[in-house]
């Protein structure tokens, strides 16, 4: 043990000897930055009474759990001697404002190089022929050479690879070098990937030699078990140069033995050191070595640099690299006061792809910060070859005639739903090959019948799951069937692309069309722009031929809607709390369909008022003002107003009696399961809340009498996750009002998906 003596933090640095057992790289930089404690390794005893008292720690193994962290108040730094954070409990650590700082990058070419000398040996039989030439059977040999292990060219083999980040990236790299067909499977939709994207069931079926590259979470657990293995060929090979645990090592031993599968490289186990009675011990064509692929010299001289960088920067309080998952928390918040309403997101969508399509110059006025969803929108029509400009608050939209035709538009549309079902039916349009790059949960959503319908119609259309999502051919007109109790996105993305074609078409609409509003929104958008459209009936939309635009000569300007769906937060948490709450610069005359949000408030007994904006000289707008109400359970149909689900599920929840919601089964596929996180969010607080086929079913018992207390809480608070849904973190931001105890929310960002300055207007209409 040494120490040292620089300034008045306590520094305890663990697992020397996991970044420099023979001292060949110096530690004095790391050692001069405070009152530090040096140990080789992890020495015995309880890890919260070693660092007791230390602000800052440096581990690689050491496990921070929840239990450890919560017996060390003192501690508020964890930098890492690794890339990985698994080992540390980074919600816990954000709710004790721990930063924790990992190394991204130091080891990306010592782990590409070790990667591909796995490939090699096993492609080659390099140990075996070196070990049976010092057995003296080349000695015996009665020709020049010997082949009695198998050799493989490279050249022409498929490498997968799973997980592309910058190693992933680099493998790529080395093995198109060697003149392999690198493909790819990654949880994220790469940008400007050279290389196929592929399904993980494609991984599997088409890798010659799989290469792991991705961190250990509950997703990648051993995601490389005995069902994926049996998709592989039997000459395939892997290689884990990342996490042991991806991998079920009974599994892939037992693979090995049947020859179901030719050869493993590993340089990572689930538990290091290996055991004795390890699976891989005895398995065949199995080279393992010592987790090594990332300690080459230069790599851990580059890992000691970035720890001294990382906690220079926390010392600075300017920290980098940090992991902990964001959270805010509350302790009883009172909301009161004025906000005002963001722009639509819907009417935006609307309004820059009508713009892009049958405009000349358009500008959109909308304020406030750009969120997630419209910045993908944008970036997408740009890529078709609309010159899109952001000035503060306009948003200035040029149209062109240009769009790529001979190279494949590359289309990044993010976690935004909206942007993929209404552009994909407009790439088919336009008659160009597109590749659509979307992430989260929506490669998996469900495009069904939009999709089938466009290949009726004389396009290739990849299948849900691709990424990237492929199409290609020229869409031709005539009828269109859509189920109206899917997604009213169809029928939209079908409204921006039908008046491209020369050609009149017919949608026809199957069943009851819910979210109703949306498509006459889209209708109203199309209407302003001269598009000959004309909805029939509820079952039965004419769209003409191109032949009947009239473009509007010069600019034309539009200012956004103001958004009724992220108005009724507010207005929700005036009905709950004890304070009135007033959201500005709305349109009672709005097409969005969550303007309902204020007869279902009514309903539920809230008191509710309607008056000209105070804040705009727009006759058209109006102020909405909600006061503290006693509610009382009602029956909400769900049909048209999906997005209104969690945060009048917690009206429900502070009413007095039963609130059934029902034609809400759509709402399980969106950002997440929202069936499923309302009732984890609102049950975990201790709400009597249950789902059912359609919807939810929410008993409330908020009395009249429990109103009237000061203090009347009906929640209990607690730690809740926003399952990185934006809807179901605001949802719980306004049902920390109601809470008796401390609330923290994880994965707080998930706002910016559609409300980017949420937390921003939360804080100013907090009572101080």
């Amino acid at each position: 043990m040494v120490k040292s003596k620089y300034s008045n933090k306590k520094i305890v640095i663990l697992e020397k000897n996991a970044v420099t057992p023979n001292g060949d790289i110096n530690l004095d930089e790391l050692t001069n930055l405070g009152d530090v404690t040096v140990y080789d390794n992890v020495p015995d005893g309880k890890l919260e009474d070693i660092v007791k008292g230390a602000e800052a720690v440096i581990c690689s193994k050491a496990k921070f759990t929840e239990e450890v962290l919560s017996k060390c108040p003192e501690l508020k730094y964890i930098g890492l001697w690794a890339t990985g954070y698994d080992n540390i409990d980074t919600t816990f650590a954000s709710k004790q404002n721990i930063t924790v700082s990992n190394v991204p990058g130091y080891s990306t070419d010592s782990v590409a190089q070790h990667t591909f000398a796995l490939i090699l040996n096993l492609a080659s039989n390099i140990i075996k022929y070196d070990k049976s030439v010092h057995e003296g059977d080349w000695k015996k040999s009665k020709i020049f050479t010997y082949f009695d292990f198998p050799i493989i060219e490279l050249s022409g083999k498929k490498l997968g690879i799973l997980g592309y980040g910058a190693i992933g990236k680099a493998v790529a790299k080395i093995g198109e070098a060697f003149g392999m067909q690198p493909i790819i499977h990654t949880r994220t939709s790469p940008k400007n990937c050279p290389y196929k994207v592929v399904s993980f069931n494609e991984l599997l079926s088409e890798s010659d030699f799989l290469t792991i590259h991705c961190p250990l979470t509950d997703k990648t657990k051993k995601i490389i078990n005995e069902d994926s293995l049996s998709k592989m060929k039997k000459t395939a090979f892997i290689i884990n140069t990342s996490r042991g645990g991806t991998i079920d090592e009974e599994a892939l031993a037992e693979a090995l033995y049947k020859g179901t599968i030719a050869g493993a490289g590993i340089d990572v186990l689930d538990g290091e050191p290996m055991r004795a009675d390890h699976p891989y011990f005895d398995a065949p064509n199995c080279i393992i070595t010592p987790h090594i692929a990332w300690a080459s010299f230069e790599a851990r001289k580059r890992l000691v640099n970035i720890v001294v960088d990382n906690l220079k920067a926390y010392i600075d309080g300017k920290p980098i690299n940090n992991v902990a998952k964001k959270f805010v928390s509350f302790y009883r918040p009172q909301l009161r006061g004025i906000v005002d309403a963001i722009p639509s997101k819907s009417h935006v969508h609307r309004l820059l792809i009508a713009a892009a399509l049958y405009g000349t110059t358009t500008k959109i006025t909308c304020g406030g910060k750009l969120s997630e969803d419209i910045s993908a929108t944008i970036k997408c029509l740009q890529a078709l070859g609309t010159k899109i400009s952001v000035n503060g608050s306009e948003i200035i939209v040029e149209r062109t005639n240009t769009v790529p035709k001979n190279a494949d538009a590359q289309l990044y549309c993010g976690e935004s739903g909206s942007t993929l079902r209404f552009l994909l039916p407009v790439a088919c349009a336009l008659g160009i090959n597109a590749q659509f790059y979307p992430e989260g949960r929506l490669p998996n959503r469900p495009l069904s019948p939009l999709r089938e319908e466009l290949i009726n119609h004389g396009c290739s259309v990849d299948s849900v799951g691709t990424v990237p999502f492929k199409t290609s051919g020229k869409l031709r007109g005539g009828k269109f069937e859509i189920a109206g109790n899917v997604s009213s996105q169809y029928i939209t993305g079908l409204l921006f692309a039908l008046p491209l074609l020369g050609e009149k078409s017919e949608i026809h609409i199957i069943g009851k069309l819910e979210s109703r509003p949306y498509v006459d929104m889209t209708l109203e958008v199309l209407t302003h722009f001269g598009v000959d459209i004309k909805a029939v009936s509820d079952s039965l939309i004419l769209v003409g031929g191109n032949k009947n635009f009239r473009h509007p000569d010069g600019m034309l300007s539009f200012r956004a809607d103001g958004d009724w769906s992220n108005a009724a937060f507010w207005l929700t948490a005036g009905a709950i709390g004890n304070n009135p709450v007033c959201v500005t610069g709305l349109r009672n005359d709005s097409a969005q369909g969550d303007k309902a949000v204020l007869d279902i408030l009514k309903r539920f007994g809230a008191t509710v008022s309607v008056s000209k904006s105070t804040s705009y000289s727009d006759d058209s707008l109006c102020d909405v003002t909600v006061l503290p109400s006693c509610l009382q359970g009602i029956e909400i149909d769900a049909s048209d107003i999906p997005d209104l689900v969690p945060i009048l599920s917690l009206a429900a929840a502070c009413a007095n009696g039963a609130t059934k919601i029902y034609n809400a089964q759509r709402l399980k596929l969106k950002e997440s399961d929202r069936i499923a996180t309302v009732c984890d969010l609102l049950g975990s607080l201790g709400a009597d809340i249950q789902p059912t086929e359609d919807g939810l079913i929410i008993n409330g018992y908020r009395t009249a009498e429990k109103h009237a207390e000061p203090n009347n809480f009906c929640l209990k608070g607690g730690t809740v996750n926003s399952h990185n849904d934006h809807r179901i973190a605001m949802t719980a931001a306004i049902a920390a009002t109601v809470c008796s105890d401390k609330m923290v929310i994880t994965d707080s960002d998930a706002v910016n998906k559609s409300y980017p300055l949420f937390w921003q207007d939360y804080d100013n209409m907090k009572i101080k």
